[in-house]
């Protein structure tokens, strides 16, 4: 049986729309999971200490000693890439 790493898969690369949909699918999902669990969820500001940010929420869970996601940063890209 030949290894993992000697295998070559020959596929072509994903499309610019399935790629579209699988990253609008993820954030569908990522919205909903922070809702229903009640996660807040906030886009970052530049410059923003995000472990500062969020130290009360995880002393919350840290008293309820509760474990898990207790808060979700939203983050715009900074890098593009061009599929030509």
């Amino acid at each position: 049986m030949p290894s993992i790493s000697s295998t070559k898969c020959w596929a072509s690369a994903p499309s610019l729309e399935v790629l579209r949909k699988r990253t609008d699918d993820y954030h569908h999902w990522v919205d909903a999971y922070a809702r229903k669990r009640k996660i807040p969820m906030e886009w970052a500001e530049k410059g923003l200490r995000k472990e500062d940010y969020v130290r009360s929420w995880l002393h919350r869970m840290e008293r309820h000693n509760q474990h898990g996601v207790y808060f979700i940063f939203n983050q715009q890209s900074s890098h593009y890439t061009s599929f030509d």
